[in-house]
């Protein structure tokens, strides 16, 4: 059997042990946990913030600069079979192009305009002012930034109707809620289908806007 003084010895033990299990933590060491995890917590919020902005900014300006290039597309095809292309520098309208097209089979005279942020479009008949056929503005990109000084329009060639069949477009694009810089994009657009013969005065005078 265990002495008397072994018996003590083990109590004694034991009574430490049950101490150090309960000392816990001083409220200092709490205080100084809380604050590193504060800072820690603060930190991967303020990352996450940023990832967000980050992805934001690049699904608005993907959106804007797939609008652009859809608008593009639909130029293209207007000024690929046009029959009389404008010069835009000529036009009344501010930062707009002027087309006489046989697009899909119907002659029709379509402009196109940047106007307060937005590229629009609309057409009508050549014999508008008797069948009245004129459709409203429609839009069809936005964050367009174009200004007087970075015309969208441009036709290589001089001012005449047959002067050139190349049409400049550069539009420059920026989402207002994307804080990235101002995209251009550009193409030149050629009138491969055109058939030559048509009076440049078809598609005057302009409905008015």
């Amino acid at each position: 059997m265990p002495s008397i003084q072994a018996l003590q010895r083990r109590l004694r033990l034991l009574r430490r042990l049950d101490l150090q299990e309960d000392s816990g933590v001083t409220l200092i060491e709490l205080l100084i946990t809380m604050i590193i995890f504060s800072i820690i917590t603060g930190f991967v919020y303020g990352l996450l913030i940023q990832v967000q902005k980050q992805s934001s900014d690049v699904q608005a300006r993907n959106e804007s600069v797939g609008n652009a290039r859809i608008a593009i597309e639909q130029i293209d095809r207007q000024v690929r079979s046009g029959n009389v292309l404008y010069d835009p520098a000529a036009e009344t309208l501010p930062l707009s192009m002027r087309v006489y097209t046989q697009a899909n089979g119907v002659e029709r005279c379509v402009q196109w305009q940047v106007y307060s942020g937005t590229l629009r479009m609309r057409s009508w008949s050549p014999t508008w002012q008797t069948d009245s056929l004129v459709s409203p503005w429609s839009t069809v990109a936005r964050g367009i930034q174009n200004t007087a000084s970075s015309p969208p329009f441009a036709l290589q060639g001089g001012s005449t109707a047959y002067g050139s069949r190349l049409v400049d477009v550069s539009l420059k694009v920026k989402d207002p809620k994307s804080s990235g810089q101002v995209i251009d994009v550009s193409t030149s657009l050629s009138g491969r289908n055109t058939q030559y013969g048509f009076d440049p005065g078809v598609c005057a005078p302009v409905p008015a806007a």
